[in-house]
């Protein structure tokens, strides 16, 4: 399969015309080969996952995140130029689909409303003049959506921690005393809290949470930090899957590649 037929297959679900103005996504580094045979899909670009893609043979990277937000010249001998010299050295495509992917938001990034069973879907922030046809789906930042029946808040922390696999998380704010409408933003996102809220969240999901951050939106509701990591990490696996399904019948291998959160929780006993 050509470059440029797997680039218009991932820009179907992530069209980069939707990624913010700061955001570099699209391709990161091009290479010379003309057919591609393994399709590798990542949270990262790091240099020990693209290590990893590499031994596996992939020809193509696909990341959520950019190599950089800021691309300069290799001028260090850091992660970034380390991540260039094997992508360099084996003629191998990255390409990052960052922002582009996070506003649609019946796309990949609906995979935690889908796992909850959550109706009538719909961003937190939708974009202003911009829609995008996917399922009829309006494009914008986050997602929120009703739940099939009210849960307690046990239960929805029972459920949320079986999808997840997480464990413990931070909270900010009370809990309420049913759970009926969830709203949530991957990495961080702390911005949408309120207009959640607003938007009658009874409880709202994301990651970086930050002290003064959590100090403006504590009377708001309850908003737990489930870390920057975890829900991306489950994006990019869910939408390896529906690469997976589109690409199965163009002769092209399409393998998840799992991150690594470097933030760990410890107890002290």
């Amino acid at each position: 399969m050509q470059p440029e037929s797997v680039i218009s297959v991932i820009e179907s679900v992530a069209d980069p015309g939707l990624a913010e103005d700061w955001d570099p996504s699209g391709v990161q580094v091009a290479a010379t080969r003309k057919q591609i045979h393994r399709l590798a899909v990542a949270l990262d670009p790091t240099p020990d996952l693209i290590a990893r893609a590499l031994e596996w043979n992939a020809d193509f990277i696909l990341t959520h995140h950019p190599l950089s937000l800021n691309p300069s010249l290799p001028s260090r001998l850091d992660d970034f130029h380390a991540s260039l010299r094997l992508l360099l050295g084996r003629d191998v495509w990255l390409y990052a689909a960052h922002t582009s992917l996070d506003v649609q938001t019946n796309g990949p990034v609906a995979w935690l409303a889908r796992s909850l069973q959550l109706s009538d879907i719909t961003p937190v922030a939708e974009l202003k003049g911009m829609h995008a046809e996917q399922g009829g789906a309006i494009a914008g930042f986050g997602v929120q959506g009703t739940c099939p029946a009210p849960l307690s808040w046990s239960e929805f922390t029972a459920q949320l921690s079986g999808i997840t696999g997480l464990r413990s998380w931070r909270r900010v704010g009370n809990p309420p005393a049913e759970v009926a409408r969830i709203a949530y933003c991957p990495g961080s996102g702390m911005s949408l809290a309120a207009r959640a809220f607003s938007g009658g969240a009874d409880v709202f999901l994301s990651g970086d949470l930050k002290y003064h951050a959590a100090q403006e939106i504590e009377g708001l509701g309850p908003t737990l930090d489930l870390g920057h990591f975890i829900l991306e990490e489950h994006m990019m696996r869910a939408w390896t899957r529906d690469l997976q399904s589109a690409l199965a019948e163009q002769d092209i291998d399409v393998g998840f590649f799992p991150g690594h959160d470097p933030i760990v929780c410890e107890t002290n006993q």
